[in-house]
């Protein structure tokens, strides 16, 4: 003990002592050759640098705190103050930031849904943000919960006949044909037109003169100004079903977009709203997918970009159809998912297009009646007029009922059934492929074979049939060629008996490549008979 504590003592007094740059850097001093085995007596407390870097750890967790709570406090200011850009920045550049459901409600309701040619792709960055930001903090766990591969959709085969669609999604095929909406329209303007007329003929008036003439005038200019907007009004105001039909459209189009990740930057229930917010056009649901875009621009579209992009187009059809068993509007989404795939490199064929929309409507449709909870509330919310925001949090909620997503279990259920596979069975089945490949390639080294024996027999017939005359040169003499044939053949035959312990694929490319060689013999020897009876005529000239 005296000794063990004397050389105890030794060492400690032994060690040079740090410096002040050591207690300012915090280093670790290395070992010294001596010590080696004694770390316990190096790390000893002897200057007390481990009370000292506490110290600085809990100051340096005091500033962080203070300049979260700075950054947190900034964010509020910026969100109260409507400056989504600066806030949406700030979200991305400090993670250590939390914000809250209410919070992000107002941050995504601030974007302004601008789609003019020089701030849409500023707009499209500054949501695409917005979307990741709260869905890497947790709040939008819904968003980009399913992705577009077999693992994660209902239906996991790609291809699907009108006889499958129908058993599967329990609905005639005729229910996802839209009817044509021109006829609608013409017929509530035929019966304006009329009213219109019997009520000019109980005022005195003329209506050929009068109240018809000016009523087109007033739907040009109408057309003209506002895309239709005033005549659709009154449609709507009409026809109140008409408004629960475009919401029950729109809803589909919204959800089914949401779950597969395309952030959404707004939508419109008439064509008056989106008049209003300074674009022409009619109800709709504003979405971007960020993969498709780039893709489109390098011309390579992945079939996972494709998909995910006709599912949601197909979405209002899918709606109107799960809802009303019959989809009148959504002709024009069938015509922008034409167009789509036929202006892809490749152009996609009509039998592949037609597949497409209808795996496409049928993944819809189960992806709503899987989501029937959170797409009905998000049409009493749409009907309701709530904004972006609001809309996100109501999906949320209704989300909540899930301990886990859909999708999530399917795709976990999945992974575990083929893990449990039968590997007797994948073994079995792996086997007999093989073999059949096997059988395949024996079958073509045969042909390959008796093609060679052909070649050579032509060869041979050429050589009976040249000039007996030998010519100055000549190496293709009749007896000369049947032995040399001969021989060749006896060589190729035992060299391919010996070479059992080759593979399948070597002997059908050595067969393929001697069918070659044949062939260019058979050549030559055209060109040498041929060049044999250009002598004989020579000779006989000279003769002559």
């Amino acid at each position: 003990m005296l000794v063990l504590a004397a050389s105890f003592q030794v060492d400690c007094f032994l060690q040079p002592l740090p410096s002040s740059a050591f207690l300012r850097s915090q280093r670790v001093l290395p070992l010294l050759p001596h010590q080696q085995g004694r770390q316990c007596w190096r790390t000893a407390p002897c200057w007390r640098t481990r009370v000292r870097s506490q110290g600085l750890d809990a100051e340096q967790e005091l500033r962080a705190e203070k300049e979260r709570e700075s950054k947190q406090k900034e964010l509020e200011e910026k969100i109260q103050a409507g400056n989504a850009k600066d806030a949406v920045a700030l979200l991305k550049d400090n993670m250590a930031v939390e914000i809250s459901m209410e919070q992000a409600i107002k941050l995504l309701d601030l974007i302004p849904l601008d789609l003019s040619a020089e701030t849409e792709n500023e707009q499209q960055v500054l949501t695409s943000v917005a979307y990741t930001g709260l869905k890497n903090r947790g709040l939008l766990r819904g968003f980009g919960c399913i992705q577009a591969s077999p693992q994660y959709l209902p239906y996991a085969s790609k291809e699907i006949d009108v006889e499958a669609l129908q058993e599967t999604i329990a609905l005639p095929m005729s229910a996802l044909t839209p009817k044509n909406a021109q006829y609608g329209w013409l017929a509530a303007g035929l019966g304006l037109c009329t009213v219109e007329y019997f009520l000019a003929l109980n005022a005195g008036l003329d209506p050929l003169r009068t109240v018809i003439p000016f009523t087109a005038f007033l739907f040009v200019v109408d057309r003209l100004l506002t895309s239709g907007a005033a005549f659709e009004s009154a449609y709507r105001f009409l026809f109140p079903k008409y408004k629960e039909k475009v919401i029950k459209h729109e809803a589909g189009h919204f959800l089914l977009a949401y779950l597969l990740g395309c952030p959404i930057q707004g939508f419109f229930l008439s064509a008056w709203d989106a008049t209003r917010a300074g674009i022409r056009g009619q109800a709709g649901t504003v979405f971007f997918d960020n993969d498709l875009s780039t893709q489109l621009n390098a011309n390579r579209v992945t079939r996972t970009a494709i998909d995910r992009y006709t599912i949601v187009l197909m979405g209002g059809i899918a709606a109107e159809a799960m809802n009303y068993e019959q989809a009148e509007g959504g002709a024009s989404d069938e015509s922008a998912l034409v167009s789509f795939l036929v202006g892809l490199l490749p152009p996609w064929q009509p039998q592949q297009v037609l597949n497409q929309a209808r795996w496409a409507v049928t993944e819809a449709i189960l992806l709503l009646r899987e989501h029937r909870a959170a797409y009905d509330s998000l049409c009493d919310a749409m009907a309701r007029g709530e904004s972006l925001g609001t809309c996100i949090s109501v999906l949320e909620n209704a989300l909540m009922e899930f301990e886990e997503l859909p999708s999530e279990k399917r795709a976990r259920e999945r992974a575990s059934l083929y893990e449990r596979a039968d590997s007797n069975e994948v073994r079995e089945a792996s086997i007999k492929d093989m073999d059949g490949r096997i059988a395949e390639k024996e079958q073509r080294l045969l042909q390959l074979q008796k093609e060679e024996d052909e070649i050579r027999l032509k060869i041979r017939e050429l050589g009976r049939e040249g000039s007996t005359t030998e010519t100055k040169g000549s190496m293709w003499d009749k007896s000369e060629t049947e032995r040399f044939m001969s021989t060749l053949l006896k060589a190729h035959r035992k060299q391919m008996a010996m070479s059992s312990s080759k593979s399948v694929d070597s002997l059908l490319a050595e067969a393929e490549r001697n069918r070659r060689l044949a062939e260019i013999d058979l050549a030559i020897k055209k060109l040498d008979v041929e060049l044999e009876e250009v002598r004989a005529k020579i000779a006989q000239m000279d003769q002559r």
